[in-house]
C-alpha cells in the first residue's frame, strides 16, 4: 500500500491523471491517503479535481468537511493574503488543524514531490504572516525525514538568524551548504556571519565560492568589497565596488561602501557626500535608509552638526526602520546632545515593535527607563520579555537584581494606597448613609 502511495505521489503530472483515471473503485482505499494530498495540496487543478471527484464517491460529507477544515491552512494562505487584512489568526488557527491531524498524510508530503508545497507553506508563514513558530515546524518536519534538504536547512537558518541566535544559524547554514554546495544563499549569509563575527578571511572563502556560482548577483560583489576593506586591501576593494555599481549604479550599498572609503580612507568628505546623496530622494528608488544614515553619521562625526545629524538619522529610520545602528546613533544623540527621553522612548518603542528578537535592545530600554524614567515596573516587563527567550542572559539577570528592592517598595506602596483607597470608600460610604 505504501508504495503504491508514494508511486502515485511521485509520478510526473502526466502521469498522475493516468493512474487516476485508470484507477479501479477497489484500488482507492489503498490510495486514499494520496488521493487526499492530491485534492488538498496539488496546485494543478485537473489533478486535484479528479482527486476529490474520486474521494467523493467512497467518502461520506461529513468526512470531506473534516478533511477541508484540516488542508485549510494551503488553500488559506493563499487567498487570504496579509494586504487583504488582518488574517494571522486565521492562518494560525488553520495550521493548528493541520497540526492536530498531521497524521498520517505529512510523512507521505514530506517523501513525495509534494514537499515543495510543504516547504512553500512554511515560507508563505514565515514571510507573509510573520507566523515564525509555525514556519519552523514546518522546516524541522522536513530536516527530520530529508536531513540534506538544503532548502529547509537553509529557512531554518534564516528563522534562527532572525533571532539573533547565530551559532545556530551557522549550524544550519553549514548544513546548507554541504547537502549543497551550490547553494549561493547559504554560502552569503555563511560569509555574512562570519564577517559579522569579525572572521573576514573564512567570509571571503564563502563570498569566492557564491560569486563563481553567480557573477551577477551585485550583493555578494558588495559583501566581498566590504570584507577586503575591513582587512585594509581598499584596492581589493574598490574593484568589488566598481563590478556591483557596474551591475546597478543604484545600488545602496554598493555605494555606502565606495562614500565609507571616501570619506575613512581618502578624507574626501565631499566626494562622499555627494555619494551618500544619490541614496536621498531618488525619483525611482526613494530614500535609502542606509545612505541617510551615513549622512547622519558624517554631520555628527565629522561636522559635529547634531542637528543636521538628527535630522539624517530620523529620515533613515523612517525609510527603513529596522536598523539597529542608525537607532543606537540616533539614541546616542538624543541622551547626550539634546537630553530629550521622550524622543527616546519612543524610538525604545518604535524599534521593538518590530523587531521581537534583539534582546539586547531590550535590556538597553530597561536600563534606560531605570536610569531616566525611574519606572521599575515597566523595566521589569522588559527583562520579563528578555528572560523568557534566553534565563540566562547575564544583564537582564543584573538589572532583575538591582531593581529587586525598588520593586518590592512599590509594591508596598501599593498595598499602602489600597488600603487608603478602601477606608476612604468606606468612610465616604458612612458619611453618605449618615
Amino acid at each position: 500500500m505504501e508504495e503504491k502511495i508514494k508511486a502515485l505521489l511521485n509520478a510526473d503530472d502526466d502521469q498522475i491523471i493516468a493512474q487516476l483515471n485508470s484507477l479501479e473503485a477497489e484500488e482507492i482505499d489503498e490510495v486514499r491517503i494520496a488521493l487526499v494530498l492530491l485534492w488538498k495540496v496539488h496546485k494543478e487543478e485537473t489533478i486535484s479535481q479528479k482527486a476529490g471527484a474520486l474521494l467523493k464517491n467512497v467518502l461520506s460529507a461529513q468526512e470531506q468537511t473534516k478533511i477541508t477544515e484540516v488542508f485549510a491552512i494551503f488553500s488559506s494562505v493563499l487567498e487570504f493574503l496579509p494586504w487583504m487584512g488582518d488574517y494571522q489568526d486565521l492562518q494560525r488557527k488553520n495550521f493548528e488543524a493541520f497540526i492536530s491531524y498531521k497524521e498520517p498524510y505529512e510523512h507521505y508530503l514530506i517523501e513525495s514531490n509534494l514537499v515543495e508545497d510543504y516547504l512553500n507553506l512554511g515560507r508563505q508563514l514565515y514571510m507573509m504572516f510573520e507566523l515564525v513558530e509555525e514556519a519552523k515546524q514546518c522546516f524541522e518536519a522536513i530536516v527530520e525525514q530529508k536531513p540534506t534538504y538544503a532548502e529547509a536547512l537553509y529557512a531554518l537558518g534564516r528563522v534562527a538568524e532572525s533571532r539573533y541566535d547565530v551559532p545556530t544559524a551557522l549550524h544550519y547554514y553549514e548544513r546548507c551548504v554541504t547537502a549543497d554546495e551550490q547553494h549561493i544563499y547559504g554560502l552569503l549569509q555563511l560569509g555574512i556571519l562570519k564577517a559579522d563575527l569579525q572572521d573576514f578571511t573564512t567570509a571571503i572563502q564563502y563570498y569566492d565560492r557564491a560569486v563563481e556560482l553567480e557573477p551577477f548577483m551585485v550583493e555578494i560583489h558588495v559583501r566581498l568589497g566590504e570584507a577586503h576593506y575591513a582587512l585594509g586591501n581598499v584596492k581589493r576593494a574598490y574593484q568589488f565596488v566598481d563590478a556591483a555599481l557596474g551591475i546597478n549604479e543604484y545600488y545602496d550599498e554598493a555605494l555606502n561602501l565606495l562614500g565609507t572609503i571616501q570619506w575613512k580612507h581618502e578624507n574626501d568628505i565631499e566626494a562622499a557626500i555627494e555619494t551618500f546623496n544619490k541614496g536621498v530622494d531618488h525619483k525611482i528608488h526613494g530614500d535609502s535608509g542606509l545612505l541617510l544614515a551615513s549622512l547622519g553619521n558624517i554631520y555628527a562625526n565629522h561636522f559635529n552638526d547634531h542637528n543636521r545629524a538628527r535630522v539624517y538619522y530620523e529620515k533613515s529610520l523612517k525609510a527603513k526602520p529596522k536598523q539597529a545602528k542608525t537607532v543606537r546613533a540616533l539614541l546616542v544623540l538624543l541622551e547626550n546632545v539634546f537630553q530629550d527621553y521622550g524622543a527616546m522612548a519612543a524610538c525604545y518603542e518604535q524599534y521593538l515593535s518590530l523587531v521581537k528578537h534583539d534582546l539586547d535592545f531590550y535590556v538597553d530600554y530597561a536600563d534606560f527607563l531605570i536610569k531616566y524614567m525611574h519606572d521599575y515596573v515597566f523595566a521589569k516587563v522588559q527583562l520579563d520579555e528578555v528572560l523568557s527567550i534566553n534565563e540566562t542572559h547575564d544583564r537582564a539577570l543584573k538589572l532583575v537584581d538591582q531593581i529587586a528592592d525598588y520593586l518590592e517598595d512599590e509594591e508596598e506602596d501599593d498595598d499602602w494606597d489600597d488600603d487608603d483607597d478602601d477606608d476612604d470608600f468606606v468612610g465616604g460610604g458612612a458619611a453618605g448613609d449618615n
